[in-house]
């Protein structure tokens, strides 16, 4: 565990450690190809694009826009990840309130960052959609780990992680639902879109 390995995913070779990597890029006959692509159709390709990265690399292969950036995928991540789960476990509105400051200038940046790569093409963006129960650890290790982190007790957390279990979470307590339960998460995901 914690050890890197390297995957050749059209050979499925192992490699341990980290291989270098080279970013794909248009070239050679592929980009004679989409060239002439661009010159005669009529149609134009949006991406799927959740973060500046992925929104830049999309651009670089001729995307003129994003058609779904979801903005659950921005929160997967070192501190972010952290604000989401303290916003989730919040016992209150202020609690919410709280942990949403602290996600704002993230959400916020990574808006600026997609707008610069899209270059003024249009960004169709999904407010927070996916069941919260998503954003917390399921495993007792994770979740001891999130106690930690958090100051609180473990039972605690499986407490809330218990809470937020659904049946049928597809159809369960999220996207329009989720926001008007928490008005709070949509407005804080309002003011990052506008204010990037």
């Amino acid at each position: 565990e914690g050890d890197f390995i390297s995957l050749n995913g059209t050979t499925g070779e192992v490699y341990a450690g980290k291989v270098e990597t080279k970013a794909p890029e248009l070239s050679g006959d592929f980009a004679e190809l989409m060239g002439l692509a661009d010159k005669y159709t009529k149609l134009t390709v949006r991406t799927n694009a959740d973060t500046p990265h992925d929104a830049e690399v999309a651009r670089r292969f001729g995307a003129v826009g994003i058609g779904l950036c979801r903005t659950e995928h921005m929160f997967f991540e070192g501190e972010k990840i952290k604000a989401m789960r303290e916003m989730i476990l919040a016992q209150d509105v202020e609690g919410r309130c709280k942990a949403l400051a602290k996600i704002l200038p993230y959400q916020q940046a990574d808006f600026k960052g997609i707008y610069r790569a899209m270059d003024g093409f249009p960004v169709t963006v999904r407010l927070l959609d996916p069941p919260l129960h998503e954003f917390v650890p399921h495993d007792e290790k994770g979740q001891q780990e999130m106690a930690e982190a958090m100051g609180v007790s473990l039972q605690y957390i499986q407490q809330r992680v218990n809470a937020l279990h659904e049946q049928n979470p597809m159809l369960g307590h999220r996207g329009s639902r989720l926001g008007n339960t928490y008005p709070e998460i949509t407005a804080m995901q309002t003011r990052a879109i506008l204010g990037a």
